[in-house]
């Protein structure tokens, strides 16, 4: 079995924001953005296997993402230009709003909040920051941008995610334990995910599978786990429904939502408090961000202000939903990550995962400008 490849082709759609209104937000005004797409990207996916034994396979999986212009919406080219937040300037104004770091807010003076950009260079190519290198050659700004902030050459909220694989799997192979099946017993060699990114032992536990394989008899009452490392944690799902997928009776599991919710036992450890303020109800939850979002900074490279959602703030407070205008109106059927399973074997019939990623924006705290 060692060394052997099997490929699976996906279909994946992105819809973009552009924001209308740059201008009118630096004076408080809320956010109003516009929707293009879907920008289609056939995705195909390559695990290779590394070893298998002792009733466990280590493999990793490779990802390579192509963009199909005949599947995209009629206006869809990669060369589109958008207004998106500027995630480095969003860096900078961190960098100011710390004690000793005061010095950081002149560089907001060479900067803008807002960037025009492609769609292609927003996704997966990568847009060279046209401040960036000024803003550098600052005397003591460039140890700021070297050692503290680690800032990429590039950013793109999936670059360097194409043509790369996300580490080293090792789950059961069921041999002994059918129910172990697909259950991932390490990944990058550790049971747990690094201890920076959560809060507590329960948070940084990896359980369950990685999504694409469950343990046969499945049972309704059954919560079953995945680990998404995109997300940088596992999450769970419970049954929906019962289905039919092209006359195949099976099971229909949805992500709940209490998932994103930071007050649910379960999710003890995922919140990482923050002085940063976007919603009164921060207040009522120890910092920890409002239901329905997921921040995940700290497990990426230069803690990019990212949080994640649901799909137009599913399941999150109006409070949320209202901190942007010309998102869709909510949609609990299709806002939301399914996977259907026929029960007895465990095989994954049709999944759907569903996300928005969200670009923070704080005016900082107490910036000082010379």
């Amino acid at each position: 079995m060692l060394g052997r490849v099997a490929t699976e082709l996906l279909c994946v759609q992105v819809y973009v924001y552009s924001i209308k209104n740059p201008d009118e937000i630096m004076t408080g005004e809320i956010p109003v953005v516009k929707e293009s797409g879907p920008y289609t990207f056939v995705k195909t996916v390559v695990n290779k296997v590394l070893s298998h034994s002792n009733g466990l396979v280590k493999f990793k999986r490779y990802v390579t993402y192509n963009f199909s212009e005949s599947e995209s919406c009629q206006t869809c080219i990669l060369g589109n230009r958008i207004w998106i937040p500027n995630m480095i300037y969003q860096k900078f104004v961190e960098a100011a709003s710390t004690t000793g770091m005061r010095a950081a807010a002149t560089t907001l003076l060479s900067q803008t909040a807002f960037l025009e950009v492609e769609v292609g260079e927003f996704l997966f190519e990568g847009y060279k920051d046209p401040f960036l290198d000024k803003v550098c050659d600052i005397p003591f700004m460039n140890f700021v941008c070297d050692s503290i902030l680690d800032l990429p050459d590039r950013i793109g909220l999936f670059y360097e995610a194409n043509n790369t694989n996300d580490g080293v799997y090792e789950i059961h192979d069921g041999v002994e334990n059918p129910a172990e099946l697909g259950k991932i017993a390490s990944w990058n060699g550790k049971k747990t995910v690094d201890q920076s990114w959560w809060s507590s032992e329960n948070a940084r536990t990896i359980r369950g599978t990685e999504g694409m394989l469950f343990p046969p008899f499945l049972k309704k009452s059954d919560r079953i786990y995945v680990f998404i490392s995109q997300l940088c944690r596992s999450v769970w799902l419970e049954f929906q429904k019962e289905i039919e997928y092209e006359g195949v009776p099976a099971y229909r599991f949805v992500l709940p939502p209490e998932v994103f919710d930071p007050t649910a036992p379960e999710n003890e450890g995922f919140c990482n408090p923050t002085d940063k303020k976007f919603f009164d109800s921060q207040n009522e939850t120890d910092d920890c961000f409002p239901k329905g979002l997921l921040e995940i900074s700290k497990c990426q490279r230069s803690q990019p202000p990212i949080m994640i959602s649901l799909p137009n703030f599913n399941f999150a407070s109006d409070e949320v939903r209202q901190s942007v205008k010309g998102l869709n109106s909510t949609d609990p059927d299709r806002d939301i990550i399914l996977v259907d399973i026929e029960p007895r074997l465990g095989a994954v019939l049709r999944a759907h995962r569903r996300s928005q990623v969200n670009i923070e924006m704080w005016k900082g705290r107490d910036l000082v400008f010379p």
